[in-house]
């Protein structure tokens, strides 16, 4: 696919989906809305950074302020949906869904008025028009860049940064692999969609989606041990001790899988 056709092709749905986001039920409207920007801003982030740093810069930051009022409740969603799977007591995990639907009802309304707003709405116009452009840089030089390189180098660094974490690896150094990560793996799909047919990328895709796994179940249960901590007094207090000792759990055996899939090696390029 054209790189142009590909970048207005995701433009547009974005644009179709933020439509849908108006009467927002289906949970995976958000979610498609989500992903169709993250691999704007993982173009922004992987090539349109070696074409002009000053302009990708701009770039990035106006995609990040249209996903940054989806979040918090796209996380919720997420959180809401998983609770019947919680190895809690029955009385527990009812009492946090209960907890957790009255917290949507007031996210819900926050995310609603950001979208609808004047700044939002012309944040995600100017970006269609961006997209519709002749003179928008990235159409201008992206094809005379070195792309193999751009996303060989990527995968390079990322998989050497891995290779350096251990034991005493903050969570916050280890969220930030995570975020490098993600944009190596949407940077690796538009070089698959777009560029491959200069040269191929000899990433193992099994093994990258299981590290992204494995980092994702890390900072899910790092957020959701933050947001029944922030619920102490609205639990009793061996339901707060309940559900913390089961995120700490979650937590330790997420980072301990993630070092043993690190260790093993599999992984190395």
């Amino acid at each position: 696919m054209d790189f142009r056709e590909w970048f207005e092709e995701n433009a547009d749905v974005t644009n179709e989906l933020y439509i849908k986001l108006d009467n927002y039920e289906d949970i995976e409207v958000l979610h498609k809305y989500r992903v169709n920007l993250r691999r704007l801003y993982a173009c922004s982030e992987v090539y349109a950074k070696q074409l002009n740093k000053k302009k990708s810069k701009e770039l990035s930051r106006l995609v990040k302020k249209i996903i940054k009022p989806t979040s918090a409740l796209r996380d919720l969603d997420v959180f809401l949906g998983e609770i019947d799977t919680f190895a809690c007591s029955l009385k527990t995990k009812e009492k946090l869904h209960s907890l957790l639907t009255l917290k949507r009802v007031s996210l819900f309304k926050v995310f609603s008025s950001s979208i609808k707003s004047v700044e939002y709405k012309k944040n995600l116009k100017d970006f269609h028009e961006m997209s519709k452009s002749d003179e928008f840089f990235i159409y201008k030089k992206i094809n005379k860049a070195n792309n193999y390189k751009i996303i060989r180098d990527i995968e390079k660094n990322i998989y050497e940064d891995f290779n350096k974490i251990d034991k005493n690896t903050s969570f916050t150094e280890l969220h930030e692999l995570r975020m490098k990560f993600k944009k190596f793996r949407y940077g690796l799909n538009i070089y698959e969609q777009c560029f491959e047919n200069n040269k191929k990328i000899s990433t193992d895709l099994s093994k990258l989606k299981i590290l992204q796994d494995l980092f994702g179940a890390i900072q899910d249960n790092l957020v959701r041990l933050k947001l029944v901590e922030s619920l102490e007094g609205k639990l009793t207090k061996k339901q707060l001790l309940e559900l913390k000792n089961y995120f700490k759990k979650n937590l330790k055996r997420a980072r301990e899988k993630l070092f043993t899939f690190k260790e093993a090696k599999t992984w190395l390029l």
